[in-house]
């Protein structure tokens, strides 16, 4: 009976972990990577305006969702949008969108965790499948 029981912890287990974490690619001209992650986190510097802006992501379910975009410039975020408040020394705007793919420019930087990217050319990003 407790090897039944072992059997059932061990199958819930794996499909509750296999749900955890998502991979997500980063396609480029070399190729594709492959990292699992549930949350990223993107940084470059606004090329028009000058300011830093960040932007905050994660897997749901097939797609990215962009949940929030930030910067400590208010006319860097107002190029993107113009609903966001000033809170904790950034402008900030609640965005939630979900987006099958993100295009990124060389320059940015990426963090999945405790992994750190700086792109080197356009990168595409979008959960495998």
């Amino acid at each position: 009976m407790k090897l039944i029981y072992l059997i059932v912890f061990l199958f819930l287990l794996f499909i509750f972990s296999s749900k955890l974490s998502k991979t997500v690619c980063l396609e480029t001209k070399e190729g594709i990577s492959k990292i699992h992650a549930n949350k990223l986190e993107l940084q470059f510097k606004h090329s028009l305006y000058g300011g830093m802006v960040g932007l905050s992501a994660n897997v749901a379910g097939d797609k990215i969702m962009v949940r929030r975009i930030f910067s400590n410039d208010e006319a860097s975020i107002s190029y993107y949008t113009d609903e966001y408040v000033f809170r904790d020394g950034q402008f900030v705007a609640e965005i939630g969108d979900k987006m099958d793919v993100l295009l990124v420019n060389d320059g940015w930087k990426l963090r999945f965790g405790d992994k750190e990217i700086v792109t080197e050319d356009l990168t595409k990003i979008y959960v495998c499948r």
